[in-house]
């Protein structure tokens, strides 16, 4: 078992037995939004973590080709309740996107935001309740907003991406669809 806090620098995991060995990262007590990203060349895997600019936490795992993301857990800040609640870097790389992958219709190769930046919403009903979201100027900038709900890998909810962007994680509404999002500007549409 390793663990690392998000100011831990870089290490280097040596001999990782994916399946076997995990991988904790605390990033409850970040200040501010934190990106990643996963990397992988000349038999090295990387997942890297940064705040603004600043790399904060680095991992290599020699003798991998991807970062073993079934082995990683998350812990993250938990902006409703006060506390903070565990993800796998599985459904980190679902909900937000695999910075590796180039998005279908992103024009950038940005990492992969998590955090402050998707919603979570508890207490959610799929079918019965209606989640809804105002868009900017932004958002509608390229045409009619795409939206698209997803079940979470692990069960526990859906997430909701508006234009390739995750903005919600609904949790224990796996069944959730697009049918239960609204969309509306935030300023009247000439």
């Amino acid at each position: 078992m390793h663990r690392f806090r998000a100011e831990s620098g870089e290490a280097e995991l040596a001999g990782f037995r994916v399946g076997r060995d995990r991988v904790t990262i605390d990033l409850s007590t970040a200040d501010g939004e934190i990106v990643f990203d996963t990397m992988a060349d000349d038999g090295r895997a990387t997942l890297a973590f940064s705040m603004g600019e600043e790399e904060v936490l680095t991992l290599h795992f020699p003798g991998l080709d991807e970062v073993p993301a079934a082995d990683i857990t998350l812990i993250l800040a938990d902006d409703t309740t006060g506390g903070s609640y565990r993800l796998s870097l599985t459904d980190a790389l679902e909900q937000f996107g695999d910075p590796a992958e180039e998005p279908e219709e992103s024009t950038a190769d940005d990492p992969a935001p998590i955090g402050p930046l998707a919603e979570e919403v508890t207490d959610f009903a799929a079918g019965r309740d209606i989640l809804c979201l105002t868009l900017t100027a932004a958002d509608l900038a390229k045409g009619p907003p795409w939206v698209e709900v997803a079940a979470l890998a692990n069960g526990a909810g859906a997430m909701v991406r508006v234009n390739n962007r995750v903005v919600a994680v609904l949790r224990d509404a796996p069944c959730a669809t697009a049918a239960d999002v609204r969309l509306a500007p935030d300023e009247p549409v000439a």
